[in-house]
């Protein structure tokens, strides 16, 4: 995988810049083949996204955090969902805002991460982080397809007693996902898609597959 040169630290970042340069690793960590995948829906599709291959190299971390920091609402203290393709992107950008946060940029967000079946010894947890009933939370997901895994989480947040102020997608491929998340939680919560599987694909064509043409 090819890593982009990351300068993203100071106070002068270019958000496009960044957005560019995760699209480019994300473009990397697609693949298309006609007999298909199997995705964790149970569906079948010609194309995949490795979200979690993209998100493991540093300047990805850092982009992350950077890209996705200023979308979280005013209000939110901690981010988290769903173990374990949300994590990735929790630890990222509750990092970028502890930096933003001796920048006097805004409050400094804590991490948490949602199980898919409760901790069967200790103190039996269902969500893991410092977190409290009656917190304002961001939910965020990697890959939203049917939305299932988004949904869930948006669902144990709220039976702990957490306050979901916003839901954050970072890729939308196109199938319903993010339709049916916006069905299936109260309407003023607002839902958000950062990239879509098409413009990856496009991204993918323009780095990957036209320089082996040529």
């Amino acid at each position: 995988m090819d890593i982009p040169h990351c300068s993203y630290y100071d106070g002068d970042r270019d958000m496009n810049e960044a957005r560019e340069a995760l699209l480019f690793m994300l473009a990397q960590a697609y693949e298309h083949k006609l007999d298909g995948f199997t995705l964790s829906s149970g569906a079948t599709s010609s194309e995949y996204i490795d979200c979690r291959k993209a998100l493991s190299v540093p300047p990805s971390v850092v982009m992350t955090g950077v890209l996705l920091l200023p979308m979280i609402n005013d209000g939110v203290s901690a981010i988290g969902g769903l173990t374990m393709g949300a994590d990735p992107i929790s630890f990222s950008v509750s990092c970028c805002s502890s930096l933003s946060f001796f920048n006097n940029r805004r409050g400094a967000l804590s991490w948490f991460s949602i199980r898919k079946q409760q901790k069967g010894h200790g103190q039996r947890k269902m969500i893991e982080g410092n977190i409290y009933a009656g917190q304002c939370v961001a939910i965020v997901d990697d890959v939203a397809t049917t939305g299932s895994s988004t949904i869930e989480a948006f669902q144990k947040a709220s039976e702990f007693g957490l306050n979901v102020m916003q839901i954050i997608v970072l890729v939308d491929r196109e199938q319903g996902g993010i339709e049916n998340i916006m069905r299936a939680v109260p309407g003023n919560i607002p839902v958000k898609a950062v990239f879509t599987m098409s413009e990856i694909h496009r991204k993918w064509e323009e780095f990957v597959v036209k320089p082996k043409q040529s």
